[in-house]
C-alpha cells in the first residue's frame, strides 16, 4: 500500500513538472514571438534595402519590405542573391570568406524585377543568424545621388567652357606712342578700338570727353 502511494505521489509530482515546464515553454515561446515581432517591425522600419543571406548556399532568408519594394518583387526568400546581380559577381560566397568585406561598403548595379539596373551602395556585414553565421547586405539606392553627380558634373563642364570663352588683356602690350596703335601678336598694329574688340568681350559706345570738347567744338559746350 506504501509503494502505491509512493508511486501516486511520484506521479502528480511528475505531472506537476511537466505542468511547469509547458508553461516555462509557452511564456518563452511568447517572448521569442513578440522579440521576433520587434525585430522584424524594426527591420521593415529602415529606408535602406536589407537583405540576410545564407553563406553556405547563398538563399536569401530575410529580406525586409523595402528591398521587395525597391527590388519589385513580392517575396525575395530563399532566393539566390546571385541572380540579383548582372553578370558574374562574387561579392560573397561563405561567412568565412566575407571578413574582409565586413563592413566595407562598395559600388554595386542591382537587377530590378523588370530586367533594368539600379546603381547601389553596399555595405557587407557578417551578422548571427538563430544558430549560424549569416551576411547582411544593405543595399541603399543611390539613382538620385547618381543624377545629382551628372548634374554637377555638367555644371562644372559648363562653368570650364565659359571660362574657356572668356578673353582677358593681360601682360606687356605694345602701343604706339605717337598714334596709339597697339600691335597683336602677328605683328600687326591695330587702333585701340580693334585690338580690345579682338581679346576681349567689350563693346564700344560713342562719346566726346570734355577737353576734346572744348578743343574741338567748342561752339557746341553752351547748347548741351
Amino acid at each position: 500500500m506504501k509503494n502505491k502511494t509512493d508511486s501516486a505521489g511520484k506521479l502528480i509530482e511528475l505531472r506537476q513538472k511537466i505542468v511547469s515546464l509547458e508553461k516555462e515553454l509557452q511564456e518563452k515561446e511568447i517572448k521569442l514571438q513578440k522579440t521576433e515581432e520587434k525585430f522584424k517591425s524594426f527591420f521593415d522600419s529602415i529606408t535602406d534595402m536589407l537583405l540576410i543571406i545564407d553563406g553556405r548556399n547563398r538563399l536569401i532568408v530575410h529580406a525586409n519590405q523595402q528591398a521587395c519594394y525597391m527590388l519589385g518583387y513580392k517575396n525575395l526568400l530563399y532566393r539566390d542573391y546571385t541572380g540579383l546581380f548582372p553578370g558574374k559577381d562574387e561579392i560573397l560566397s561563405s561567412p568565412e570568406d566575407i571578413t574582409f568585406y565586413d563592413n566595407v561598403c562598395e559600388y554595386k548595379e542591382i537587377t530590378l524585377s523588370d530586367g533594368s539596373l539600379c546603381p547601389v551602395d553596399i555595405t557587407v556585414s557578417v551578422i548571427d543568424w538563430y544558430d549560424k553565421k549569416a551576411i547582411l547586405l544593405s543595399l541603399r539606392d543611390r539613382r538620385e545621388k547618381k543624377i545629382q553627380e551628372e548634374e554637377r558634373e555638367k555644371l562644372v563642364s559648363d562653368l570650364q567652357e565659359a571660362f574657356s570663352k572668356i578673353k582677358t588683356l593681360k601682360g606687356l602690350i605694345p602701343i604706339c606712342s605717337s598714334c596709339k596703335k597697339m600691335r597683336d601678336d602677328k605683328g600687326y598694329w591695330n587702333s585701340v578700338e580693334e585690338y580690345i574688340k579682338t581679346y576681349s568681350e567689350a563693346e564700344f559706345s560713342e562719346a566726346v570727353c570734355p577737353s576734346c570738347m572744348t578743343k574741338f567744338y567748342p561752339s557746341l559746350i553752351n547748347k548741351i
